[in-house]
């Protein structure tokens, strides 16, 4: 009985043994995941719908995320572009960022980047402020709120950036969102009637700036608001480089640099 059983134990391993290898060292999913899983845009846009009804949601593109397991999900909203990530089951959705332990990079901010480049020239730059070189060769477009927390932070690290680098100037776009900081909109029309970068700044220093607009721009903050959506900027500080590509959120001086030479 007992050489039975081990007659079944040898040949079960055996048999795993073999298709183990099959599955795993020829042609499987460690080698190549896409020769057993498939995903398409139709078949994607089906289970964000499922998962989603309410909610307007446009799957753009679908491919294998840089960790294996998972389909990378290039997704339209109301509020612009984003990524997410599904497994390769589909029975998941996973919502956040793809960082590389070795080099800390991030690899969805990486992506973002690319599927969000927007087309430089179309942006009006008339309500811009403007901070640097004139004469700049290369310029950047920030688009900022003046009681954003992080859009501060962003405009020290510019001005640090235009101190170090004479060839670069930078437009500023006033963005107020109205529905996280109430009082933006009537500081941005003070500061775009005044056309003033010094009102900018003492407004992310905390100073009070008190009274009314002396000039009825709100057409012109409005035009910025509409720009920025058409753009699928959502948020605050939202900066684009001189290729199209969009980064939100604020950036040390080093890794504006480094943006730059890309």
């Amino acid at each position: 009985m007992l050489k039975k059983t081990m007659r079944k134990i040898f040949f079960l391993l055996f048999f795993i043994s073999i298709f183990g290898n099959l599955a795993y060292g020829f042609g499987g999913c460690d080698e190549n995941c896409v020769k057993c899983h498939s995903l398409a845009k139709e078949e994607a846009q089906k289970i964000l719908d499922k998962f989603s009804p309410d909610v307007k949601i446009k799957v753009e593109d679908v491919k294998t995320s840089p960790s294996k397991g998972l389909w990378e999900l290039v997704l339209t909203t109301n509020e612009g572009k984003t990524i997410t990530y599904l497994d390769y089951a589909k029975k998941h959705l996973i919502v956040g960022r793809l960082i590389a332990i070795d080099t800390k990079e991030d690899l969805t901010q990486v992506r973002y980047a690319e599927v969000s480049r927007v087309d430089v020239k179309s942006i009006p730059l008339n309500n811009a402020l403007y901070m640097g070189n004139k004469d700049a060769d290369k310029k950047l477009i920030v688009f900022t709120d003046p009681e954003c927390p992080f859009c501060k932070k962003l405009h020290g690290e510019l001005a640090n950036l235009i101190k170090l680098k004479t060839d670069v100037g930078i437009y500023i776009i006033l963005y107020p969102l109205t529905k996280l900081h109430p009082d933006s909109l009537r500081k941005s029309q003070i500061i775009l009637c005044k056309n003033s970068i010094e009102l900018l700044e003492a407004s992310f220093r905390g100073e009070v700036i008190d009274g009314k607009p002396d000039c009825d721009n709100k057409t012109l903050i409005d035009e910025n608001i509409g720009v920025a959506k058409n753009l699928g900027i959502s948020g605050t500080p939202s900066i684009v480089f001189p290729d199209g590509r969009v980064i939100a959120g604020s950036l040390n001086v080093s890794d504006i640099i480094s943006e730059l030479g890309k």
